[in-house]
C-alpha cells in the first residue's frame, strides 16, 4: 500500500516518476537547435552538451518538438539522442548530427 501511495504522489507536478525513462532536452542559446536525450545516461549527456557549449548551452523542461527531425542515434550505452532544428539553414542541427554520427561510428 505504501508503494502505491508513493507512486501516486509522484504523479504530482515537480515530482519525477521513478518508473519513467530519464529524458532531458538541451539547446544552444540564439538558435533553434534542440537535442533530446532519453535513457539511463540522458542527464549525463545533457550535462556534457551544456558544458561543451562555451556558456551558450541551456536545458529546457518544455521541449519544442515542432522543429524538423534532423537525426536520431542510439549511443553505445543505449541513450537515444534526437536532434531537431527549425533554423533556416539548419546548420546547428546538421553539425550536431555529424558529431553524433562520428561518435556512434567510433
Amino acid at each position: 500500500m505504501t508503494a502505491l501511495i508513493a507512486i501516486g504522489l509522484c504523479l504530482l507536478p515537480g515530482c519525477s516518476n521513478p518508473l519513467s525513462t530519464p529524458t532531458c532536452t538541451v539547446g544552444i542559446a540564439g538558435t533553434d537547435l534542440q537535442v533530446t536525450a532519453t535513457g539511463g545516461n540522458a542527464q549525463s549527456f545533457c550535462d556534457s552538451f551544456i558544458k561543451s557549449s562555451n556558456g551558450h548551452g541551456y536545458s529546457t523542461d518544455q521541449p519544442d518538438t515542432s522543429g524538423t527531425l534532423m537525426c536520431q542515434y542510439t549511443l553505445s550505452d543505449g541513450t537515444v539522442i534526437t536532434v531537431r532544428d527549425k533554423g533556416f539553414l539548419k546548420a546547428y542541427g546538421s553539425a550536431e548530427c555529424q558529431a553524433l554520427a562520428s561518435a556512434v561510428a567510433s
